[in-house]
Order: C-alpha cells, then sequence, then structure tokens
C-alpha cells in the first residue's frame, strides 16, 4: 500500500500552495489571503508550475497576469508599506491621540 507516499506528496503540495500564497499576497498586499491559497491550488495541479520553486512561480504568475511593470510596483509598494509599518511600530507613532477620522456626513 502505498499510503505513506500519498500522505507526503499532499504534506508537499499543501507546502508548496503555502509558499505560493504567502508570497503572492506579499507581492500583492490587497489580494485576499484565500483568494492566493485558491491560485496556488490550481497552479499545484500543473506540472509546469509544481516544477518551479514556489516564490518564484508567484512571482512568474504574477508577471503573466498584471505584466513586469504592474508586478515590480506592487512589490516595491508592498516592501515601502512593510518598511513604514514597522517604523511606525516601533517609533509607537500611531497612537489613538494621534489618529483624525473624517466626519460622517448626515
Amino acid at each position: 500500500m502505498n499510503t505513506p507516499r500519498r500522505t507526503t506528496e499532499l504534506q508537499d503540495q499543501e507546502t508548496w500552495i503555502q509558499l505560493f500564497a504567502t508570497r503572492l499576497s506579499a507581492c500583492w498586499p490587497k489580494l485576499d489571503p484565500v483568494d492566493a491559497e485558491h491560485v496556488g491550488d490550481g497552479l499545484s495541479r500543473e506540472a509546469r508550475w509544481r516544477s518551479i520553486e514556489p516564490t518564484l512561480a508567484a512571482e512568474r504568475w504574477m508577471e503573466q497576469v498584471l505584466g513586469p511593470t504592474s508586478t515590480a510596483t506592487i512589490t516595491a509598494s508592498a516592501a515601502s508599506f512593510a518598511k513604514t509599518t514597522a517604523a511606525a511600530s516601533t517609533t509607537n507613532a500611531l497612537t489613538p491621540a494621534s489618529r483624525s477620522y473624517p466626519e460622517v456626513a448626515s
């Protein structure tokens, strides 16, 4: 019976999907993580995509869908957002007293 091998294959596929989805979400922060996993699941079933390391596959998939220029812009925006968020959290710049909210028209 090949149950151990089948289990290992499923674990490998789940790991590939998770790594793909994590990279895709990092490059495209507005993408819902469930959607990123869905894309990874679909691509993981194709041998040509599974043959590529998952984080590289995420970048290549984004280039095909969005084009190289858009992919670079989204990746740069994500990196900038991460740096800004990290800086704000370390300096505690976003305290409740410093937030202002727009007035709601009635």
